[in-house]
């Protein structure tokens, strides 16, 4: 992840890669981006965070961080407030409207992983059919040969 990247961009763009490997018939564990998004993770984000965040499930992680960036982009516009006390800016405003944005931020996650997920669950439904597929084609290409 870089510097200028946000929460949602990272997480959108490996979460595509995880769909695009298990529709290759890779499993892909929580476990496994979890530790990916820690690992990837800029210093700005608390080292508590990263403590506790492999116990936490994908989502969840994934709305932590999104939660912590909003705090830090917040902290990062009191102090330029506080810098330049000439800017008339409506901050409560300014708060509410970021708010909405990192809930529906939270939201597109919460939708995309679970789409992705059930995108996993039709794959693994569309690989079982594809088994039995080649296994009935055996079973008549058997009895073909039986009968010759």
């Amino acid at each position: 992840m870089m510097d200028s990247e946000t929460i949602h961009e990272f997480t959108g763009k490996l979460m595509e890669l995880v769909f695009r490997m298990k529709s290759c018939g890779w499993k892909v564990e929580d476990k496994e981006l979890v530790k990916k998004i820690i690992s990837s993770l800029p210093s700005k984000f608390d080292k508590v965070l990263v403590d506790i965040a492999e116990t936490l499930s994908i989502s969840i992680l994934i709305d932590c961080l999104l939660v912590h960036e909003y705090n830090i982009m917040r902290q990062v516009q009191e102090y330029s407030l506080e810098e330049s006390v000439a800017d008339s800016v409506d901050v409560e405003e300014s708060l509410q409207e970021e708010a909405e944005i990192l809930y529906s931020l939270n939201e597109i996650t919460q939708c995309q992983v679970a789409s992705m997920e059930r995108q996993g669950e039709v794959l693994s439904v569309v690989q079982e059919n594809r088994k039995m597929l080649m296994q009935l084609q055996k079973q008549m290409v058997a009895l073909m040969q039986h009968t010759l």
